[in-house]
C-alpha cells in the first residue's frame, strides 16, 4: 500500500511539472527542502510530532534532476540547481545594512546568490530548481 501510495504521488509530480512545462513561457521555478541539511531534517522530525505541518517530504540535488528528467517534457529544457537559505541568509538581514560598507551593499543581489553556492549543502536548508524552455 506505501508503494502504491508513492507512486501516486509521483506521478502527480510528474504531471504538475508537465503542465508548468506546458503553460509557461521561459522559466518553472520551484523550492524544495533539503534532505543533506540532517539538522533541518531532525527539526522537522521533532516538530511533525507535535505539528503535522512539519511532517513534510525532504529531496536531495541529484534526486530533483532525476525527477525533472522522468517527467517527460515536451519541449526542450535545461536544468538548474541552486543552494538556497541557510548560513548565508543573515547578509540578507535588513538590519546588517549599516554594517556593509555603503558601497558593498547595492552589490549585495550579485554578491550574496553566489555566496549560497559555495555553502555546503549540509548547512543549505533548501534546493532551488530552475527549468528552462526552450521552446
Amino acid at each position: 500500500m506505501d508503494f502504491l501510495f508513492i507512486l501516486i504521488i509521483i506521478i502527480q509530480i510528474y504531471s504538475m511539472l508537465r503542465e508548468q512545462c506546458r503553460v509557461t513561457k521561459k522559466y518553472v521555478l520551484f523550492f524544495v527542502h533539503n534532505r543533506l541539511n540532517l539538522s533541518l531534517v531532525k527539526r522537522f522530525a521533532e516538530l511533525s510530532a507535535h505539528d503535522p505541518m512539519y511532517d513534510i517530504r525532504f529531496f536531495e540535488p541529484d534526486e530533483i534532476v532525476k525527477i525533472v528528467e522522468s517527467a517527460s517534457i515536451d519541449y526542450p529544457y535545461s536544468v538548474r540547481i541552486f543552494k538556497f537559505g541557510g548560513q548565508v541568509d543573515i547578509l540578507f538581514n535588513k538590519r546588517l545594512k549599516g554594517a556593509i560598507p555603503n558601497i558593498l551593499y547595492p552589490w549585495r543581489e550579485i554578491i550574496i546568490p553566489k555566496i549560497y553556492q559555495i555553502q555546503n549543502w549540509k548547512t543549505t536548508e533548501r534546493i532551488g530548481c530552475l527549468i528552462e524552455m526552450k521552446k
